[in-house]
């Protein structure tokens, strides 16, 4: 890989990344990580082109204006503090007995976290 492929490389998986953060696709997740995988050794292999805006370099996305909805245009809801105990039992340690709690699930199995 050349530097010029280097940045349109950069720029398909942002093109992907503004997608998939307006709740669309244009690829499967499979390709989208295979794309991730080559930009990663394009710059271990050329540590020089590394650049700050880079897709490996840049971590999370854009916070959406609406906190009652992630990323992809998925409710949250409230989980009381029974059921949070049993996700993540250390929970239940700061919860207070009068309360319900907002909690912010992360899964990770769409390939796009590391």
């Amino acid at each position: 890989m050349n530097r010029e492929e280097y940045q349109e490389l950069i720029g398909r998986i942002r093109h992907y990344n503004e997608v998939y953060e307006a709740g669309e696709s244009e690829i499967s997740d499979y390709e989208y990580d295979q794309l991730m995988l080559q930009l990663k050794q394009a710059e271990k292999m050329n540590p020089e082109w590394v650049r700050p805006d880079s897709p490996t370099q840049v971590v999370g996305a854009p916070v959406s204006a609406d906190p009652a909805t992630s990323g992809g245009g998925e409710t949250l809801s409230e989980v009381t503090v029974s059921e949070t105990a049993t996700i993540y039992p250390s929970a239940s340690d700061v919860a207070s007995s009068s309360g319900v709690y907002m909690v912010k699930l992360f899964v990770y199995g769409s390939g796009r976290m590391e």
